[in-house]
């Protein structure tokens, strides 16, 4: 395949365009099958081991009955693999938070770690998961939940657990540890930098070491997956995550559709340059806070995403426009009367989709350029077939449609 064009530009498009009409039925922004069949695949891996990561104890032939639990740290790439288990069709829980894979049901500590050290807190939280957990066995015979902090207090319950099985994912602590500080930078002062930078380092190693002691004490397969390698080889990461939770039913029809849904999943969800944020985007006034209640408004975020991607920020314009994206999932908090207005947020999520995809053709990936280009294309369909005329999304067509063909031939090249 040909080496990637980049240098696509982005154009700054009227906010006034955005519609503000309501009473129109609800768009449902996540049925997207289908958009990227024409992408060229590969045949499934069917080893052990593979670039993403190696296993130890697996079993070609899994129980009826089995339970997974992902380990790993706070934003050490727990969340690509609980959204791939999902659509490996693996239960991950009922209330879902879509922002991180997260199952409510088992993150009512809120990432407290003294909350699980203290002895009565410690017991009730215990108490209430192993209800949980009796629940889910009555109802799945497999499912499995996500936890960054699981670690720390899995192993008390594995009585409770039927036939379990340990995914650990590792990142770079460093880029863990930054990626923590890009999101909670506004509430951190310079001189409270380096305390915060120990304590991150610090709870990954310790959550890592915990996983590690657990999975010696216990005889259960383990799938260990670097989040880095995952992301860059997102085939033999798809093949691999399936040949563990599915065996031989991996190479099943259903199997192979996980598997092109997993494979795009991880191309569309792998980070760009978490290192390579440009100091004077993050400390400028455009830094593409992902606290999107600093802006006054859609139109002021819509603005600085698209400044930022034109002047060449394509890491901070990409983790901004996915922020307005995850939100989309789970409504707005920071404009809570947008979320009744489904004409606006079908604008805003096609701009989003738009702006992801300008920055991910240059940052290299066209395979999620071309996966939100279809996002985009979905939406501006909605707006067309409904009758709305949206002045931002037509702006946007044929520059969407120039791109969308150039990487149908360099992709399919």
């Amino acid at each position: 395949m040909p080496e990637m064009q980049r240098n696509f530009d982005c154009g700054l498009f009227p906010v006034r365009g955005f519609l503000a009409l309501a009473e129109v039925r609800v768009y449902n922004h996540r049925s997207f099958e289908g958009l990227s069949e024409s992408i060229k695949g590969v045949k499934m891996l069917q080893r052990k081991n593979s670039k993403a990561g190696f296993s130890i104890r697996p079993s070609t032939a899994p129980a009826a009955r089995r339970t997974f639990v992902v380990l790993g740290a706070p934003r050490g790439g727990t969340s690509l693999i609980a959204g791939a288990l999902r659509l490996a069709g693996v239960f991950m829980g009922e209330e879902i938070d879509q922002a991180n894979n997260e199952d409510l049901a088992f993150t009512c500590h809120k990432g407290d770690l003294a909350a699980l050290a203290d002895g009565p807190r410690r017991a009730g939280y215990l108490d209430a998961i192993r209800r949980t957990i009796d629940a889910r066995n009555a109802s799945h015979a497999v499912w499995g939940w996500k936890d960054p902090l699981s670690a720390l207090y899995v192993e008390e319950l594995l009585p409770a657990l039927v036939n379990p099985r340990f995914i650990l994912v590792t990142r770079d602590i460093t880029a863990a540890a930054m990626r923590e500080r890009i999101e909670g930078r506004r509430s951190l002062k310079k001189a409270e930098e380096p305390e915060f930078y120990l304590r991150k380092t610090r709870q990954a190693l310790t959550l890592y070491a915990a996983s590690l002691a657990l999975i010696e004490r216990t005889s259960a397969p383990v799938l260990f997956v670097s989040y880095e390698k995952a992301s860059r080889n997102a085939e033999d990461f798809a093949g691999q995550l399936l040949d563990f939770t599915l065996g031989r039913a991996a190479k099943s029809a259903a199997g192979k559709a996980a598997w092109q849904a997993i494979r795009l999943y991880t191309r569309e969800n792998a980070p760009s340059a978490d290192l390579a944020h440009r100091p004077a985007v993050l400390d400028g006034e455009m830094d593409g806070s992902l606290d999107l209640s600093r802006y006054p408004d859609l139109g002021a975020v819509y603005h600085a995403c698209a400044t930022l991607i034109n002047q060449r920020h394509y890491e901070a314009g990409l983790a901004l426009a996915r922020r307005v994206l995850a939100q989309m999932a789970e409504g707005f908090e920071a404009y809570p009367r947008l979320n009744a207005n489904p004409v606006l947020l079908a604008e805003v999520e096609a701009g989003m989709c738009f702006m992801s995809a300008i920055a991910q053709v240059n940052l290299g990936d066209g395979a999620a350029s071309y996966m939100a280009l279809g996002r985009f294309s979905a939406v501006a369909t909605y707006l067309r077939v409904t009758g709305q005329n949206s002045e931002l999304v037509r702006g946007m067509l044929a520059p969407a449609d120039e791109l969308m063909a150039r990487l149908e031939r360099e992709l399919g090249g």
